[in-house]
């Protein structure tokens, strides 16, 4: 029983991490195809979008190293 909770909540956030950077990603590309707005101009713009990519950069990451398998 243990093992199929663990398998749960690695899937559980392996799911919501794809989840969160595909929406991320489906962000992006919108504002490239059709600008709503001026680019980022302050510093403050710029790193809470470089914060916000790592974010998703780490969650893709953690994703690949949950392990899989419980003995």
């Amino acid at each position: 029983m243990q093992r199929f909770v663990y398998l749960g909540v690695c899937w559980t956030a392996r799911c919501s991490a794809l989840l969160v950077a595909g929406g991320f990603l489906f962000r992006i590309a919108g504002e490239i195809l059709s600008p709503h707005s001026d680019p980022p101009m302050r510093f403050r713009e710029w790193a809470g979008i470089a914060l916000f990519a790592s974010a998703m950069a780490g969650m893709l990451l953690a994703c690949r190293s949950i392990p899989v398998a419980v003995k």
